[in-house]
This record gives C-alpha cells, sequence and structure tokens, in this order.
C-alpha cells in the first residue's frame, strides 16, 4: 500500500500541485467527515457530486462531463474512468 501511495504522490505531484503519498489516502469524492485528498475541499467534481448528492459520478444523469474528462486528463486517471465506466454500465441494465 504505502509503494502504491508513494507511485500514486510521484505522478500527480507537480510544483502547483504538490503531494505526499500520505496527501493521496481518500475515501471518495461526496464523502463528509472522512478521509479526503489534500485538494479535494476545491474541487469543481466532489462540489457537484455533493450538489447533486449522488453516490459516484458514475451515478449522475451527466455521466461522463466535462469537469470530470478534464479532471481524468489532469491526472492521467485511467483506470479511475473504467471503474466509473464500469459501474455507469452496469447502472443502464
Amino acid at each position: 500500500m504505502k509503494e502504491e501511495l508513494r507511485k500514486i504522490a510521484e505522478k500527480w505531484n507537480s510544483k502547483d500541485f504538490p503531494l505526499k503519498p500520505e496527501e493521496v489516502i481518500c475515501d471518495g469524492c461526496v464523502v463528509v467527515d472522512k478521509r479526503l485528498m489534500k485538494w479535494c475541499n476545491s474541487c469543481k467534481v466532489r462540489e457537484c457530486g455533493l450538489e447533486r448528492n449522488v453516490e459516484n459520478c458514475a451515478y449522475c444523469e451527466d455521466y461522463p462531463c466535462e469537469k470530470l474528462n478534464n479532471l481524468w486528463k489532469m491526472l492521467e486517471s485511467g483506470e479511475a474512468k473504467k471503474n466509473l465506466d464500469m459501474i455507469n454500465k452496469d447502472l443502464q441494465r
């Protein structure tokens, strides 16, 4: 687990978005009073999910949206997209 967190922090770390391994631990975008990644309180995707009261973005009627696509591009997060696509596909059945 520590090695995975280190790799994620290293991949996402930048001058504008500095991260340490312990700062990438997160319990989900729409949780309240739980662990959030360092920058989550200013995240537009999280703000949207809380406003729409969805379990996660895959449950949103507008999935996938421009906000989410921009976040994926910035984070190069193919695995997160793959997981949300799978959830959304299952919901469409």
